[in-house]
């Protein structure tokens, strides 16, 4: 039978005693993060995010969109923002960017 030597067997309780002291002093996990307000999908896109999707819709469509409606209902768009109080958001279509422009009257 095989014989340990006297240095393994004296490392046998400390090794016992680190085991315990991990088990024993187990910290509790950290708290869970806080659930996001918006997931990604939900979130309005912003001005810049809107101006890479009406040049994307030109680059596959060969021609600015009509309005945003039809950007969202394509996909291209996935939320609005809100734009300021007396303002709007415009598709320029000449220098193909998003821009915010004076609400017009009856909109």
């Amino acid at each position: 039978m095989w014989q340990h030597s006297p240095s393994i067997r004296s490392l046998v309780p400390l090794l016992a005693g680190a085991a315990l002291c991990l088990v024993a002093c187990n910290k509790p996990p950290p708290p869970p993060a806080p659930p996001a307000a918006v997931t990604a999908d939900e979130k309005a896109m912003t001005i810049e995010e809107m101006t890479g999707a009406v040049q994307a819709w030109v680059t596959s469509r060969g021609e600015a969109p009509k309005n945003f409606q039809e950007m969202i209902k394509a996909g291209f768009i996935r939320k609005m923002p809100e734009p300021p109080p007396g303002k709007e958001f415009a598709i320029d279509a000449k220098n193909l960017q998003v821009v915010l422009r004076d609400r017009l009257i009856g909109n």
